[in-house]
């Protein structure tokens, strides 16, 4: 795995946390929408939709938390391996792009230094975070 990718691995995870999340806010909503009636038949099978849409609810709930378990650990060894890195605009635009999920017009911004150049300082971060910490996970 190439640093960029290994670092990459963080928004991924947040983005699936958050798609869950929303998934999990549709089945809430359905739950709601499944009301009792009188009717026993009609009453059952209500209850039934219930009882699957929870379980589905629950499910995906314990996915959640796991992915929040990766992604905690993942950060932690990602900010482990920025941390290390002495030289300062490398450790900030490592620590804008991937804790910070900026955009590189932003970093550019942020540091003041033209996108071209956040580019080039992005490619040679990304050799010191391999040198210092990416070699330690081999």
């Amino acid at each position: 795995m190439t640093p960029k990718q290994h670092l990459r691995q963080l928004r991924q995870i947040n983005k699936r946390i958050d798609t869950q999340l929303e998934q999990v806010e549709q089945l809430r909503a359905m739950a709601e929408k499944i009301t009792t009636n009188h009717d026993h038949a009609k009453a059952r099978g209500r209850h039934d939709k219930m009882a699957e849409t929870v379980a589905k609810m629950v499910d995906l709930q314990q996915k959640i938390n796991d992915d929040i378990d990766k992604y905690i650990d993942l950060k932690a060894d990602i900010l482990q391996g920025i941390n290390k890195i002495e030289q300062a605009d490398y450790w900030q635009v490592l620590t804008l792009r991937y804790q910070n999920y900026q955009s590189w017009e932003s970093i550019a911004e942020t540091m003041g230094y033209t996108t071209r150049w956040i580019f080039i300082l992005h490619g040679r971060a990304l050799v010191e975070f391999q040198r210092v910490h990416c070699n330690s996970l081999k």
